[in-house]
C-alpha cells in the first residue's frame, strides 16, 4: 500500500469518528512522536463567545501542554488504554489505533459531551 492509499484510510477513520456524534469537534491521527498526520473538524461549529464552552487555546500550548502528556501516558498504559484530558472548557481523548502501528486517534470533544458514550461509539465503528 502506498503513502496516498494509507493517508486515505487514515482520513476515512477520522471522518467516521467525527460523524459518530455531533459533540465531536475535531479528530486527528497522530504518530508516536505527536506529529499530526491527518485530521478532520466539524465545519458547522460556530464561534459563540458568550457560551461558557467556548475557549481559545494557542496551538503550541494545546500541543505541548495537553496532547504530548496525554500521548505519553497513553503509550505507557498499553494497547487498550484511553487517556482523557479535561480542563475547564476542554475534553481531549487519545487512544491507540489497533489497526495501525504507532498511530493514535486524538478526539477533541465539546465540553458537555459524555466522554464514555462517545468513545464507546468510536470504538464500535472504527
Amino acid at each position: 500500500m502506498d503513502a496516498q492509499e494509507r493517508r486515505k484510510i487514515l482520513e476515512g477513520i477520522c471522518y467516521i469518528a467525527l460523524t459518530v456524534d455531533n459533540k465531536v469537534q475535531f479528530v486527528g491521527i497522530i504518530e508516536g512522536s505527536g506529529k499530526l498526520l491527518v485530521g478532520k473538524y466539524r465545519q458547522n461549529t460556530e464561534k459563540v463567545e458568550d457560551n461558557d464552552y467556548f475557549c481559545c487555546i494557542k496551538s503550541s500550548l494545546f500541543y505541548s501542554g495537553l496532547v504530548i502528556p496525554a500521548l505519553n501516558s497513553c503509550k505507557k498504559s498499553g494497547k487498550d488504554s484511553i487517556e482523557l484530558v479535561q480542563l475547564d472548557n476542554l475534553k481531549l481523548a487519545i487512544m491507540p489505533l489497533l489497526t495501525e502501528t504507532d498511530r493514535y486517534l486524538c478526539i477533541y470533544l465539546h465540553p458537555s459531551a459524555s466522554y464514555k458514550e462517545i468513545i464507546s461509539k468510536v470504538i464500535e465503528t472504527v
